[in-house]
């Protein structure tokens, strides 16, 4: 048996509060995972005895109509093309023993601290998850002059994310809000760009001198037409680039490139934060909760505790993501000064 974390048995009041402390768990900012819960993305569930398996289907733009109507005479119709993309739901979820002991003896708050830990959990997996698929997407640029991940060794520049934008325009991508893309970096991009001229004259000059300014709260947020976001989970390949330099992706992405599902009542939900600083709440300001906390008393297990010496608290939800418009979003390689 794995070591057992150990609090006292939860009643239905207690089980509350720890749903919630899963829910209010600060230590991560699950950024790709809650961008798809706030509307960048769509989100699909499946009903109950309705199978596991999601499709997305999506109608292809029309031609333009270039060509005046000739009177009397009926156009030739245009023909619908249905892209479908489909997507099995999976079950996910870890749990943690406690015992009886120190449920009895215990004076710390061991069950709070379970709860923060597995609400992490949760939320980490699977922004990882939602991050491995839209990572892989194939419309991908290389910094500088490189052809291939093997010869990247240049870092991300503001003319490399204008080129990402003027890719996804030139595709007719939608902005995802305000007329923005959305832009994931890594902490080791974000000191970059916070060291790149163009960024600090952006920010500098166009954002208010204030306590706010990004120079002064490394808070990124807007500049070229983007809103830019920090993830210590952004996507990274150590030693891939050129001189055994990490290879790191930035991804910018428009609206509806991706979309997530679950079962009906069994998906995880994000909850944006309540703040009254805009700079904050417009950034990663985003907790995933899983849907479903399950807690198992103390002889729950039958024969195999005998002496009804442990306990669990778990969480569990299902989930799936996949990518619906390949053009809709770019993955920039590049290198950072820090990464190695």
């Amino acid at each position: 048996m794995a070591d057992a974390a150990r609090y006292s048995t939860l009643t239905a009041e207690q089980r509350t509060f720890y749903e919630m402390e899963m829910l209010m768990r600060a230590v991560g900012a699950f950024t790709h995972l809650s961008m798809a819960q706030t509307g960048i993305a769509p989100a699909s569930q499946v009903p109950e005895n309705s199978g596991d398996t999601i499709n997305w289907r999506r109608m292809s733009s029309l031609a333009a109509v270039t060509t005046p109507l000739t009177e009397g005479i009926t156009p030739e119709p245009h023909d619908i093309s249905i892209t479908s993309v489909t997507a099995t739901v999976q079950e996910y979820g870890a749990y943690v023993f406690y015992t009886r002991k120190l449920a009895l003896m215990g004076i710390d708050r061991v069950a709070a601290e379970a709860a923060d830990a597995l609400g992490e959990q949760a939320g980490d997996s699977l922004d990882q998850l939602v991050r491995d698929v839209i990572v892989a997407g194939t419309t991908v640029q290389y910094a500088g002059t490189a052809t291939q991940r093997s010869a990247v060794s240049d870092k991300l520049t503001a003319a490399e994310v204008l080129e990402a934008v003027a890719t996804l325009k030139a595709n007719k991508a939608l902005p995802v809000a305000d007329g923005k893309y959305y832009v994931i970096i890594h902490p080791y991009t974000e000191y970059d760009i916070m060291s790149d001229d163009t960024f600090k004259q952006l920010f500098y000059y166009v954002k208010e001198r204030g306590d706010e300014n990004p120079l002064v709260t490394g808070y990124v947020g807007d500049a070229l037409g983007c809103r830019f976001f920090v993830s210590p989970n952004a996507k990274y390949w150590a030693g891939a680039g050129a001189g055994g330099k990490s290879v790191y992706a930035t991804m910018v992405i428009g609206k509806g490139a991706f979309g997530i599902g679950g079962l009906a009542g069994y998906m995880p939900s994000a909850v944006r934060e309540l703040t009254t600083n805009s700079a904050e709440s417009a950034n990663t300001g985003a907790k995933v909760r899983p849907l479903r906390l399950i807690q198992k008393d103390f002889g729950s297990a039958g024969t195999s505790d005998p002496l009804n010496q442990r306990a669990t608290i778990a969480w569990y939800t299902t989930f799936t993501t996949a990518r619906l418009l390949e053009w809709a979003m770019v993955r920039i390689e590049h290198t950072t000064t820090l990464g190695g």
